[in-house]
């Protein structure tokens, strides 16, 4: 490229003695920002010390904070020893202990220190010991203690404050709503829906094996729905969209996957939020097209208690009583199904049980 002759940039200041080619110009924008960014730093040079103090202020005050909140929790720590009599899971992480295992398998984890443990000891877990007891005399300990020592309300609570909403947490009207229902002239009723759906599941049995407990939840389900939402709830399509949204609030499996409980916290509980709206809309559509001829139900209890309650609209009035459902759905399940499955289990391994109950059946017309 043929160069052209050197002139003095005119963007320079004064004394500079630089020479640029005339012909690209691009040395010349160069110096003409350079100066405006001098000119810049110049004018502003106090602005740029305030900012760099307050950075370093902001970065010491983070790390000040960061360094009390892991103080407080090595005093908590050491404030609250464990007794010398419960073993503690050896190994772990400073500060994490075992938290990193502990979250890929819980229930593989949990019986590895079992067998070697016994049936009680405790868990290092991010920065807090964690005592787990398996056996009957730690249990009955643990239920036994008074509400200061250990409250059993307040850590259950706080543990499915993780799994379900606030709302759900704070509500207070199922005892009213169990001593008005649990009365000896419906015990009858609750009884012939358990026949019912229990004959029905029997139906569907073949002799190659069925999964005992998936069997037993499932009558138990539909015991339950049928009780506390009337037998027409227990049918589907109502049932089947009943029972989904039972499954999303269904805490029974919540803690058997870190993720799921990452992602349920981090969602701020959405999923669970639609499912309490999904029951509200299944039984809203439930009680207003219930037949003039059927007999009034327990959803019509429901909904009459919480109208007198409030003046709220049907779509309120059914959220509260979608969260009713559920928590006398979640208590009546609980126990229910463990206790039929293994009852169904200890009948097939004893045949002398079984000539019993095939006595009484017979004895009973059923």
């Amino acid at each position: 490229e043929r160069r052209q002759p050197r002139t003095r940039c005119l963007h320079c200041r004064p004394a500079s003695s630089r020479f640029h080619p005339v012909s690209t110009g691009a040395y010349a924008r160069a110096c003409r920002w350079r100066n405006i960014l001098r000119e810049y730093e110049a004018r502003n040079l106090e602005m740029i010390a305030l900012l760099t103090f307050a950075q370093v202020l902001a970065t010491a005050l983070a790390g000040a904070a960061l360094a009390w909140i892991f103080h407080a929790l090595v005093l908590r720590a050491q404030r609250e020893p464990l007794p010398a009599s419960i073993p503690r899971a050896p190994g772990g992480l400073p500060w994490l202990g075992h938290a990193l295992t502990f979250g890929q398998n819980p229930a593989a984890f949990l019986q590895a220190q079992r067998d070697v443990l016994g049936d009680t000891f405790a868990l290092r877990l991010l920065g807090s010991d964690f005592v787990f007891t398996f056996s009957p005399d730690g249990l009955a300990a643990l239920y036994g203690a008074r509400e200061a020592d250990a409250s059993f309300a307040a850590a259950t609570k706080a543990l499915l404050g993780l799994k379900l909403p606030k709302e759900i947490l704070d509500h207070s009207a199922t005892p009213a709503f169990i001593s008005r229902r649990l009365r000896s002239d419906l015990v009858a009723h609750y009884v012939e829906y358990a026949v019912v759906e229990a004959r029905a599941v029997a139906a569907k049995l073949d002799a190659h094996g069925t999964d005992v407990f998936a069997r037993a939840r499932e009558i138990a389900d539909r015991v339950s729905v049928a009780a506390w939402c009337g037998p027409r709830a227990a049918q589907d399509p109502y049932f089947s969209r009943i029972n989904e949204a039972f499954r999303v609030l269904d805490p029974e499996t919540f803690f058997k996957s870190p993720l799921q409980i990452v992602s349920t916290v981090l969602t701020r509980r959405l999923a669970e939020q639609r499912a309490i709206g999904a029951i509200a809309r299944t039984l809203l559509d439930l009680h207003q097209h219930r037949p003039p001829s059927a007999p009034p139900e327990h959803l019509d209890d429901l909904f009459a208690m919480y109208r007198q309650e409030s003046m709220a609209s049907d779509e309120i009035v059914a959220r509260r009583v979608a969260i009713e459902a559920f928590l006398l759905h979640t208590a009546s399940v609980a126990n229910m199904y463990a206790a039929l499955a293994w009852t169904m289990i200890q009948l097939a391994r004893d045949s002398g049980r079984q000539r019993i109950v095939r006595a009484a059946l017979a004895a009973a017309g059923a």
